[in-house]
C-alpha cells in the first residue's frame, strides 16, 4: 500500500493543524475549507490552493445524494422505504434484495462489499442490525440498557443500517471528485474518517495521529506517517452511555447483541481504500485481534485492497500488523 510508518506513543507529535496548515503556507487557497452536516457527522474537506467553488459544489452533492440513500432516521431515504418494504423478512431476504429490487448504484455497491465481508466473517460486520441499534439507541437522546429478552426479540429482526460503512464509501467518492479536478493535495474529513490525498508541497509523508482510548483528547498514542491514504479508527470510546457505573458503547456484536467485549478498545486501519477501512475497522474490532490477524489475508484478497492494522487492548496494549 505504499510507504508507512507508525510511531508509538511519540513525544514531538505534528498534528492535523500543524501537518495541515504547512500546505497552505506555500500558496494561497483560492476557497477555505468546507463543511457540510451529513450522515450524521461533521465533514470537511480542504483543497487547498485547488479549492473552488465548482469542486466543493460536486462534493456537496455527492454527500446529499449519499445522504438521500442511506440515512436511517430520514423515512424518505432509500434504506428507509427499501425497510419499510422488507420488513419481516430474513436477513438472507435482505442480501438477496439486490437481485430483486431495483436499487441505486450507490446502495448496490455498499450492500455487495458487505454481503461478501457478512459471509466471509460469519456475521461480524451486519449491515441489518437497525432493530438493534435503535433499541440501544446509543448515538440517540435516550440510550438504555435493554433486557436480555428485549435483545433476544429484537435479534430476530432485520433493517439496513450502513453506519459503519458509509462514511469510508462516501470518502472514496471524494476522492474520485479530487482526482477529475486534477486537485494536488487535500484532506478529507468525515467525522474522523481520514484521507490525506496527494502529495504535500515539501514532498514529505502525511501525518496522521491515532487517539489514545484512555484520553482521546489528549496526545495520540500512535503516529501514522503515510502517502496518500485513509485512516480510519473505530473505538470504545467514540460513541457510549453510562449506567450502573458500566461504559456501554456503540460497536454491538452481531451475535450476541451487546456491545462488543473482546480485550480491544481501538482498531485503525490504514489503506488506500477508505470503504475497505470503514469495513475492516468494524470488522476487525468484532472479530478481535488474534481472528483478525488470521483472516487478514482472506479479507486484503475479499476486499481488493492491502491494509495496515493498529489494535489497541483495553489494558493499553499496542499491537501493529507487518506489511
Amino acid at each position: 500500500m505504499g510507504k508507512c510508518k507508525l510511531v508509538i506513543k511519540t513525544l514531538l507529535f505534528v498534528g492535523f493543524v500543524c501537518t495541515f496548515s504547512s500546505c497552505s503556507q506555500k500558496k494561497a487557497r483560492t476557497m477555505d475549507p468546507q463543511v457540510w452536516f451529513a450522515m450524521d457527522t461533521v465533514c470537511t474537506i480542504n483543497a487547498y490552493e485547488d479549492g473552488s467553488q465548482e469542486l466543493y459544489n460536486e462534493i456537496g452533492a455527492i454527500l446529499s445524494e449519499l445522504e438521500a440513500t442511506f440515512s436511517a432516521t430520514k423515512p424518505d431515504s432509500e434504506v428507509s422505504r427499501l425497510n419499510r418494504k422488507l420488513e419481516g423478512k430474513s436477513k438472507e431476504e435482505y442480501f438477496s434484495c439486490a437481485d430483486e429490487i431495483l436499487l441505486s448504484e450507490h446502495f448496490k455497491r455498499i450492500l455487495s462489499a458487505s454481503k461478501s465481508i457478512y459471509e466471509l466473517t460469519g456475521g461480524a460486520l451486519d449491515v441489518t442490525l437497525d432493530p438493534l441499534i435503535k433499541l440501544w439507541d446509543i448515538n440517540g437522546k435516550n440510550p438504555k440498557v435493554p433486557s436480555k429478552a428485549e435483545i433476544a426479540e429484537t435479534l430476530e429482526k432485520n433493517g439496513f443500517n450502513f453506519g459503519a460503512v458509509v462514511k469510508g464509501y462516501a470518502t472514496d467518492r471524494i476522492v474520485e471528485i479530487l482526482e477529475a479536478h486534477k486537485v494536488k493535495r487535500a484532506i478529507v474529513d468525515l467525522g474522523g474518517n481520514i484521507y490525506v490525498y496527494g502529495e504535500k508541497p515539501d514532498h514529505s509523508l502525511w501525518t496522521v495521529g491515532i487517539k489514545n482510548p484512555e484520553n482521546p483528547t489528549g496526545d495520540p498514542l500512535v503516529r501514522v506517517q503515510t502517502e496518500a491514504a485513509s485512516v480510519v479508527t473505530s473505538g470504545n470510546y467514540e460513541r457510549y452511555f453510562e449506567a450502573g457505573g458500566k461504559r456501554y458503547h456503540h460497536i454491538l456484536d452481531p451475535n450476541t447483541g451487546w456491545p462488543v467485549e473482546n480485550g480491544l478498545a481501538a482498531v485503525s486501519i490504514i489503506s488506500k481504500s477508505s470503504f475497505a477501512c470503514d469495513i475492516l475497522s468494524t470488522t476487525l474490532f468484532v472479530l478481535g485481534k488474534e481472528k483478525s490477524l488470521e483472516m487478514k489475508d482472506e479479507l486484503e484478497k475479499a476486499l481488493g485492497v492491502k491494509f495496515k492494522a493498529v489494535f489497541v487492548g483495553t489494558d493499553g496494549e499496542v499491537y501493529i500488523t507487518e506489511d
